[in-house]
């Protein structure tokens, strides 16, 4: 997994995530 370092934390990763992992992606995005 890559740093959420774009606005609103989203991130598009090559592989598919879980929404726990989504979740904990744009907390850190924020």
């Amino acid at each position: 997994m890559r740093d959420a370092m774009y606005p609103g934390g989203v991130v598009v990763d090559p592989v598919p995530i879980t929404a726990g992992e989504e979740i904990t992606i744009l907390y850190n995005g924020l």
